[in-house]
């Protein structure tokens, strides 16, 4: 007399089978997705370090001495660039032994980026030039790593793949929680401890389950970056009223002190004065963003673009 397995029994066999497939074959898409985030990830945090090597001719000076003006440091870039570049902003020297880096806007040059010359602050001397990507003027390695975390150098099919991997880590990662804690009450968890292939999936379930808190936090952060996901969590950040606030940036309520200079977050801007003659006043501005409180090292200062000025 046969007996029928019960249809419940079933569902759930049935169920943990296709979890199976989908953690498999779900993971073979996010896998080198994971993989290039991950060592992209290691490198950028290193960065610093790492640019500090590579464009040392470029970042550091062995001259001993006063700095000259910014706006002599500006006009030493200035020559090197010729007369048809725009000057964008300058950061000068943070400290004795660097150089002040001058960026210029100029034709030729890809979206957000600009030609950044490096200026020795006490001789003038041009230290040498690279292209620098975006407002905060990224180096060109940093720049390289940020592609490849983005879209793997794939340019917009890149970009697809890594937000499609990344709205599926968490999938991957769910299921393979859900098969990690099935396998440890099931038949496999009385199976022999010397089977090779068992020990490996183990292995694999224990190494998921102990990071898996960690690829979800990857998971959301990721597709905020994103570009079809991250601009709808934009608009419902915007819908709530999550967004940073809005302060004035006027540093004497509203006088023209030093054509018009404005200052925040350790930046100053010059958003009055034709640029010629901005140009010129780079020093009363870095005075007036002193004289405000902006005491970071770390300053740059950004000058209007012509249809701002």
């Amino acid at each position: 007399m046969s007996t029928a397995t019960p249809p419940v029994v079933s569902a759930a066999s049935d169920l943990k089978a296709f979890i199976a497939r989908l953690h498999f074959y779900a993971g073979l898409l996010v896998g080198p997705f994971l993989l290039i985030a991950a060592v992209t990830g290691v490198l950028y945090v290193l960065t610093p370090q790492i640019e500090e090597v590579l464009y040392r001719q470029e970042l550091r000076s062995s001259s001993t001495g006063p700095a000259q003006s910014l706006a002599a440091q500006a006009e030493a870039a200035r020559a090197a660039v010729g007369p048809e570049a725009r000057l964008f902003a300058i950061r000068p020297a943070p400290a004795a032994g660097a150089t002040t880096r001058v960026m210029y806007a100029e034709p030729g040059l890809g979206g957000s980026e600009n030609r950044a010359i490096f200026i020795d602050p006490v001789t003038l001397a041009v230290k040498g030039e690279l292209t620098v990507y975006g407002t905060s003027g990224i180096l060109p390695f940093r720049t390289t790593l940020d592609y490849l975390h983005r879209n793997l150098l794939l340019g917009e099919a890149g970009r697809f793949y890594s937000e499609l991997a990344a709205s599926w880590l968490w999938l991957v990662t769910l299921g393979g929680v859900l098969l990690w804690l099935w396998r440890r009450t099931g038949r496999l968890s009385r199976q022999s401890p010397r089977n090779t292939r068992l020990r490996t999936r183990r292995l694999h379930g224990l190494i998921g389950v102990s990071v898996s808190l960690g690829l979800l936090f990857l998971s959301a952060t990721g597709l905020t970056w994103s570009q079809w996901a991250g601009g709808r969590i934009d608009g419902l950040r915007g819908a709530l009223g999550w967004v940073t606030p809005s302060v004035s940036l006027a540093l004497d309520g509203g006088s023209d002190t030093a054509g018009g200079a404005h200052a925040h977050h350790g930046s100053a801007s010059m958003a009055a004065a034709a640029q010629p003659e901005a140009a010129t006043r780079l020093d009363e501005v870095m005075a007036a963003a002193r004289a405000a409180g902006i005491d970071s090292p770390m300053v740059e200062i950004r000058l209007p673009t012509p249809e701002k000025a």
